[in-house]
């Protein structure tokens, strides 16, 4: 973990020589031969550590360079985390460890074929490390914590303990998912999670804006692989990144359009046009007001966006494009919409 290379390189020779002296195969099973004495030597006074801590360094060198053989002992590792991450734990240790997770989840995309009991690790990780770690409380040093709480449920989402690719034959969803949580466990995580996501995508901090959006796209997206999306997980989501729209950064007004087209494209076909019709003429609305946006290149992402969402209910969309029509200076954009929606509507 030293941040001098020449130290760093004389590590790495060490352990290349206790590899020889063992006759192992590499670090690796090395790491895996010792890492459970190590976790049970550094775990006691853990709730006292800081950044500074000999024994905090040593588990952060653990969580980098030897994720698998941590992986093998999750029940060791994650008593360490909690503690680090609690709510009395060091501000500077638990922005780190949040940060190392992040790193974790996404440098170790095979964590499900190592853990013990992939179900029950993604709850606790997920409900008593990282939610807490979202809950919003003043300070900056608490603003950098949401901000790397929320990339870190951004990166355990895209990990494939989530979503494997893979047949899971013992799902207890479904024995040909590939989904590592059942639609139950969706369902609590969900249910804990969203909620804080909506409030933090009107955080102060735009890296936070950005994350939560993202997070968000991603449950979406892990319940639509589990096929138990309905339009209320729509509609608990899609008003408050709607008004992203209006952000004072362009990065979070682009997010905003790509997240909104992300949510809506999973809608079902048999999705209800008409209870829901005050939820869809909210989207059309808002996004075609900024259709007209100054800028161009804005104008012509709106474009890409509502082409991709008008197959939801292209009547009305057709409709409030001809109404508006006389009103807007990017008459190119309105036409240009106005003949997809006629198209998708013939083909009906």
């Amino acid at each position: 973990m030293s941040v001098e290379s020449f130290i760093r390189e004389e590590a790495n020779r060490l352990l290349e020589v206790l590899v020889d002296i063992n006759s192992l195969k590499d670090n690796e099973d090395l790491f895996r031969n010792h890492i459970k004495l190590l976790l049970t030597s550094i775990h006691d006074d853990c709730a006292s550590w800081s950044i500074y801590s000999p024994e905090s360094q040593i588990f952060c060198a653990c969580l980098s360079h030897a994720g698998i053989a941590v992986a093998h002992n999750m029940d060791l590792a994650l008593p360490i985390l909690k503690k680090t991450t609690s709510k009395d734990a060091d501000p500077e240790l638990k922005l780190r460890h949040f940060i190392l997770l992040s790193e974790y989840f996404l440098n170790n995309q095979n964590l499900y074929q190592h853990i013990e009991d992939p179900h029950k690790f993604v709850n606790t990780i997920i409900e008593e490390l990282i939610v807490p770690g979202l809950i919003w409380t003043a300070g900056r040093a608490a603003e950098a914590i949401r901000t790397a709480a929320v990339c870190c449920l951004c990166a355990i989402l895209q990990n494939k303990i989530i979503n494997s690719g893979e047949i899971v034959d013992d799902s207890p969803a479904n024995e040909n998912s590939s989904i590592c949580i059942t639609v139950d466990e969706f369902t609590s995580i969900f249910d804990k999670v969203v909620h804080v996501l909506v409030s933090l995508v009107d955080d102060k901090a735009k890296k936070t804006r950005l994350y939560s959006m993202r997070a968000i796209c991603l449950l979406i997206t892990v319940g639509q692989g589990l096929s138990c999306l309905n339009d209320e997980h729509i509609h608990r989501t899609y008003p408050v990144i709607l008004k992203r729209l209006d952000d004072g950064c362009d990065d979070v007004r682009y997010a905003a359009v790509e997240a909104l087209v992300d949510i809506w494209n999973t809608a079902s076909e048999d999705y209800d046009t008409i209870c829901s019709k005050s939820h869809i003429d909210a989207l059309y609305t808002t996004m075609i007001i900024h259709l007209d946006d100054p800028e161009s290149r804005f104008q012509e992402i709106m474009l890409d966006a509502l082409k991709r969402v008008a197959k939801i209910y292209p009547e009305l969309l057709h409709q409030k494009l001809h109404n508006c029509r006389p009103n807007f200076r990017n008459k190119t954009g309105i036409d240009a919409l106005l003949e997809y929606c006629q198209g998708i509507l013939q083909k009906d």
